[in-house]
């Protein structure tokens, strides 16, 4: 490995929020916001919803499973 890499590999951060963090900026667009960003945040919440459900079911998971 080159010096030049080792040094890439050490100042790589990941920012990426997680939704929990997102989750207060976008209830303040729906909340406040114009129409395309309320839009913006209906479509978000509906990606993350699919991909939420795509993970139960490659998971197993089913509602009652709370227990």
């Amino acid at each position: 490995m080159t010096e030049e890499n080792k040094v890439s590999e050490l100042t790589k951060i990941d920012i990426t929020p997680d939704w929990a963090g997102i989750m207060p900026g976008l209830i303040a667009v729906l909340e406040n916001g114009t129409n395309e960003g309320k839009k913006m945040v209906r479509e978000e919440l509906m990606r993350l919803a699919r991909a939420v459900d795509a993970l139960k079911d490659r998971a197993g998971i089913r509602e009652d499973d709370d227990d």
